[in-house]
């Protein structure tokens, strides 16, 4: 249901109020015919109570609100809180009240143990309702409820009415008044007339001061007043036929029966409607419901009537309208020239043009009060005086002229042309009218044509001096035969329409608006600054004022101040374009194809500023309040609009726009799709803003709604602070543990070095075991007997290989690792001195795996000699008999170099014994040896494993030694 006052138009009823006919509209698109409760809030809404519920009615369309527990549809008693929410019951007493655009059940009222449904009345911030158990109330604000007890005899009847902030009621039985200060108090009630109200009395009160007006039974209203603390029926009215309910119009009592409602103090009536209830909305109209035809509406007044003017047929219109010393001149599609002088009601002459002139497209008045008829062929001159009517020219259609000088310069659709004019075409007073025609047609003849080009206007400026032509191409100056191109914002584009007042330009664009040009000031009037419509469709000049006629409104732009004054909307049912539009005796007449509509200007702005409402916001997890805080994954947003109106609300619109997230473009929706949505939006600060701008272009109330997106919890400050910290923590505790673990590798560093001085310290001391004083000192003896004995190649011999075995010992005691090869060759040295000592006696043997590449396998130096010198000093020294010693070098599968020294010397056990004297020399070489082993050990992954074994014979007397040394392959080879 989109339109209400002019496309309404269904039935339409003659309403006999105070005595005179008042048209009344059935509104379209009722939910219900059979419409019992009518309420206009105080947003300007009309909510209906009908047979299939509740709606709400704002111009444009009904909402219905249902509640899925509802157990019957027929809705009544429809009160507003201070809060803004409706409250209703529907015939079960179930109660039920509006808040966000959804319908919820007041549950703390037991409408099953009620016989009857409740009556219901707002007492300040109470709702107050009727119950067998006495009173039922309800804050509004809070929602509390609670029952007071109230003893009586009748518990079934019951009826409320409010009267200066105190609650009355009737039980039946007695009267009762009930406030939130005093409570429940029981009141006195008598009669001035013999009559008695039986427990059957029900009322359906309606207050007007200290008055109570009531319904008894089907055919009698009550009058009640009410005087300290006492309810006095002061007056019974019988009816004719059925009562259906009473209304209060501010003024008057109004009741509603079947056939007919009237008011009780006056002669006003409404017959034929079987109405329920009349109401005034903020504006002013009156609302009425009927139990058979639905709603009905009666504006205040009305914006366009339309009309025709006498003596023109229904199937003629008028095109251009011309008023000249208070005589009013239509011109018609079909040719005609009606004539009106003064206010008359009727025309007084009708012209008729020759047919093949076509309609009058434009009249132009002359400054001597006399007309050129401009038809769509021809031009023909028009005697205000004498009312006769002259051929002119035969020239294409007129759009446009302008005097200069002698001059009269007329616009033509292809061209620019000029006349020379005699001093009479402007003095037409005594003249021979058949010498003037003739004169005047012979200029005509003359006419020059000064440009080639469709041109719209031509305008003089006499403030300026100055003759401007508006082309197809642009505006131009018109300097004798000179045209001179005017710049003019650059972009007036395909302008049209071009008017001159008091010096100023003003030029019309169809798509882009008003200009005007001032003495170099430039003005451009779009929509950002007051038009409807960038497209206009034509610009007149009406009492110093333009007018603006644009494809739906009329404006008046008040071209001092360049602002638009007055908005308009053209009736909705129009057809076509509106072609003239003028103003007679304070009325706007607006000619179409279809009808010529009048309205009265001083009703056209009766119309109070359209006021925005915001009915809900929410999200898909339900409605929000403003300055809410969502989620970040409840970002999607939806308003519904709203702005009651009830003329023409076709052209109520809004505009909104979400400020925030770099949007703040405004973007607009009719108020048929008051719906607004807005999905994903990204975490942030916003602010939702719309107006509504009605029919007249006004602009209601701005209203703000902020709310904010949050941020998702891994990009909140406070998680951000905690990774930081995290982050930092992180940082501390990886310095410390690299910082732990460059103290570690120093302490390494350091003990690796102190191990390898120790090593080289071993090293020096393994030397110095293995450079044996005694094996010194007896090679020295030995030097000496072969000198004593002259023996001299002997000991030369001697002292060569010793001198030799000790350079070997001095080179590698600088060296880590020596070859295998060089280990085996310095023991066979040394074994060979030993053997000069013990005089060839010795017996030694190599046995070496003829597969192991001794020139690459490296092992420390000097590793082996200590324990061959062992064998040979402590173990075969002191043998008797035949002494020999094995070496057997070797690999194992374990990737281990096998070095196995035995000798059948006394033993370790018997060698300890004789050597005690000596123990310095055996213990200091020993250990060092030992310590050498664990130094190496500690460098490598895999250890030197040394293995001793003492052979024994059947008796455990020591036969020998066996030394078995595993020095890892790997560790040779890095």
């Amino acid at each position: 249901m989109r339109k209400l006052v002019c496309t309404i138009c269904c039935l339409c009823v003659s309403l006999v109020l105070a005595a005179q006919e008042i048209k009344a509209y059935q509104v379209k698109g009722a939910p219900s015919e059979e419409i019992y409760d009518l309420f206009p809030d105080s947003k300007g809404f009309i909510w209906l109570g009908h047979s299939l519920g509740l709606s709400r009615y704002d111009g444009i369309s009904f909402t219905t609100f249902n509640h899925p527990e509802a157990t019957s549809a027929g809705i009544s008693d429809i009160q507003e809180d201070r809060q803004g929410k409706i409250w209703f019951h529907n015939f079960d007493g179930q109660i039920f009240y509006i808040e966000n655009d959804q319908a919820y059940l007041l549950k703390a009222f037991k409408y099953k143990e009620e016989s009857y449904f409740p009556r219901m009345m707002i007492l300040g911030d109470e709702l107050v309702c009727s119950s067998e158990k006495g009173l039922f109330i309800c804050n509004t604000q809070t929602l509390e409820c609670r029952y007071i007890y109230h003893n009586s005899q009748n518990t079934k009847i019951r009826t409320l009415a409010v009267v200066k902030d105190v609650l009355y009621e009737y039980d039946g039985e007695q009267w009762i008044s009930y406030s939130k200060g005093k409570g429940i108090q029981d009141l006195t009630f008598k009669t001035e007339f013999d009559i008695a109200l039986d427990k059957s009395f029900n009322l359906q009160p309606l207050v007007s001061s200290d008055t109570i007006y009531a319904k008894y039974r089907s055919n009698s209203v009550y009058k009640f007043i009410i005087r300290n603390k006492q309810v006095i029926l002061v007056s019974s009215l019988m009816q004719n036929s059925f009562l259906n309910t009473l209304s209060n119009s501010g003024k008057s009592i109004w009741v509603h029966t079947r056939n007919e409602s009237y008011s009780l103090y006056g002669h006003s009536s409404i017959k034929g409607l079987n109405l329920t209830d009349f109401i005034f909305d903020h504006e002013g109209n009156t609302w009425y419901s009927s139990l058979d035809k639905g709603l009905w509406f009666q504006p205040k007044f009305v914006f366009w009537e339309s009309g025709f003017v006498n003596r023109i047929s229904q199937s003629d219109f008028i095109r251009s309208f011309a008023n000249v010393n208070n005589t009013h001149i239509y011109g018609t599609q079909s040719g005609c020239l009606i004539i009106k002088k003064g206010q008359e009601n009727k025309s007084n002459l009708v012209l008729k043009l020759p047919k093949e002139a076509g309609s009058v497209e434009n009249m132009f008045v002359l400054p001597d009060r006399n007309i050129l008829i401009a038809p769509s062929l021809g031009l023909y001159l028009l005697n205000t005086k004498t009312g006769k009517l002259n051929y002119l020219s035969k020239v294409a259609t007129v759009k446009s002229i302008a005097y200069k000088h002698d001059s009269l310069y007329i616009a033509y659709p292809k061209s620019l042309g000029v006349i020379g004019l005699s001093g009479k075409f402007l003095e037409m007073i005594d003249y021979n009218e058949k010498e003037f025609l003739n004169i005047i047609r012979q200029e005509f003849l003359d006419e020059v044509y000064l440009k080639t080009n469709r041109c719209y206007a031509v305008c003089n400026d006499s403030v300026n001096n100055k003759l401007f032509a508006l082309f197809k191409d642009g505006l131009y100056q018109v300097k004798g035969t000179h045209f001179i191109p005017v710049t003019f914002y650059n972009n007036i584009g395909n302008a049209s329409l071009l008017l001159i007042k008091n010096g100023k330009l003003i030029i019309g664009a169809p798509h882009n608006g008003i200009f005007i040009e001032d003495n170099g000031k430039e003005t451009h009037i779009t929509t950002e600054n007051g038009l409807a419509s960038n497209s206009i469709l034509k610009i007149k000049l009406i009492d110093g004022d333009l007018f603006i006629t644009e494809a739906e409104h009329l404006q008046v732009l008040d071209i001092t101040k360049g602002i638009i004054k007055e908005t308009w909307s053209l009736p909705i049912e129009k057809s076509g374009l509106i072609f003239d539009v003028w103003k007679e005796e304070g009325s706007i007449f607006a000619a179409s194809n279809k009808s010529l509509y009048t309205s009265i200007q001083n009703n056209m702005n009766m119309v109070s500023n359209p006021v925005t409402y915001l009915l809900y916001a929410k999200t898909n997890k339900g409605y929000i309040r403003e300055n809410a805080l969502l989620q970040y994954s409840d970002n999607s947003l939806q308003f519904k609009l709203a702005s009651p109106s009830y003329y023409a609300p076709e052209n109520t619109s809004f505009k909104y726009r979400l400020k925030g997230n770099n949007d703040t473009s405004w973007l607009e929706i009719t108020a048929s799709q008051p719906i607004i949505s807005f999905s994903a939006l990204k975490p942030g600060n916003y602010i939702f803003q719309a107006v509504v701008i009605n029919f007249q272009h006004k602009k209601g109330n701005l209203i703000e709604y902020p709310f904010r997106v949050l941020l998702p919890w891994w990009q909140e400050w406070w998680f951000m602070l905690i990774c930081l910290m995290f982050f930092i923590g992180l940082v501390f505790y990886f310095t410390y543990l690299r910082l732990r673990y460059i103290r570690k590798k120093n302490l390494q560093l350091i003990e690796y070095l102190q191990l390898k001085n120790e090593l080289r310290k071993s090293m020096l001391e393994t030397i110095k075991a293995q450079m044996n004083p005694h094996f010194i000192f007896n090679s020295l003896n030995a030097i000496q007997s072969f000198v004593y004995t002259n023996d001299k190649k002997n000991a030369s011999k001697f002292i060569g290989k010793f001198s030799e075995l000790v350079r070997n010992i001095l080179n590698n005691s600088s060296k880590q690792t020596v070859t295998l090869t060089k280990e085996i060759e310095m023991l066979a040295l040394y074994l060979e001195l030993e053997n000069l000592r013990f005089e060839d006696s010795l017996e030694v043997k190599f046995a070496v795996n003829q597969r192991l590449d001794t020139d690459n396998i490296k092992i420390p130096a000097m590793l082996i000699q200590p324990y061959v010198e062992n064998a040979v000093v402590h173990g075969l020294f002191h043998k008797k008999g035949s002494k020999y010693l094995f070496i057997k070098i070797d690999k194992t599968e374990g990737e281990y170099l096998e070095i196995i020294i035995e000798d059948n010397g006394i033993g370790r056990t018997k060698s300890q014994m004789i050597n005690q004297h000596h123990r310095g020399h055996e213990s200091f070489a020993n250990e060092a040896n030992e310590k050498r082993i664990d130094l190496l050990n500690q460098y490598s992954g895999k250890k030197i494993i040394l293995e001793i074994t003492d052979k024994t014979d059947e008796l455990g007397v020591g036969t020998g030694t066996i030394v078995k040394l595993l020095i890892p392959l790997q560790l040779q080879e890095s």
